[in-house]
């Protein structure tokens, strides 16, 4: 939550979109962002909705800032193939590496931050400059279709040559 207030402070034009939340949640991340110096009527809070509503939403976003301890995994997935780019932050446990995994796998490495710094730099760069940014969603629009992250069948290929090699090796032995 500290670096994505970081990310709002220096994009004055920005929100935070979160899932809905229960009222004291959001009065207490309310007031958590106004003492890190943000509006609290930048963090907006979307509905439960149908997929194909939160579909929507997802392309209509500009960055999806990842979590750091927990990467989004599903989330993250959803907005790539969305064509939402994901910005996260180099992990140590399996949780906390998965958003890395994702963007190698849709071929968006440089959205994969080192540390701290290197997660808000990106982010507030992206945010404040359009032409960026569009570059960047410009070249995650052909992979987020073909990438290993979402090409299913290909991946169900690869899967059963293993499985087919693992018996051809079992019937040798």
């Amino acid at each position: 939550f500290g670096l994505w207030m970081q990310v709002l402070v220096q994009v004055p034009r920005a929100v935070l979109w979160l899932n809905a939340m229960p009222a004291a949640a959001v009065e207490n991340l309310g007031r958590e962002a106004v003492a890190r110096g943000v509006s609290a009527e930048r963090l907006v809070f979307a509905p439960f909705d149908s997929r194909e509503r939160y579909l929507a939403r997802q392309r209509l976003g500009d960055l999806m800032l990842d979590a750091v301890h927990h990467s989004a995994m599903t989330t993250a997935c959803d907005a790539l193939s969305a064509g939402l780019p994901v910005l996260t932050l180099r992990g140590a446990t399996f949780a906390s590496r998965a958003g890395e995994s994702l963007l190698r796998a849709a071929a968006l490495p440089e959205l994969v931050a080192a540390d701290s710094d290197a997660f808000v730099k990106p982010a507030t760069t992206l945010g404040n400059d359009r032409a960026l940014l569009t570059g960047l969603k410009d070249k995650l629009r052909p992979n987020r279709l073909t990438a290993p992250l979402v090409d299913t069948s290909a991946r169900v290929r690869q899967l059963e040559a293993a499985f087919a090699e693992m018996w051809r090796r079992r019937r040798q032995a």
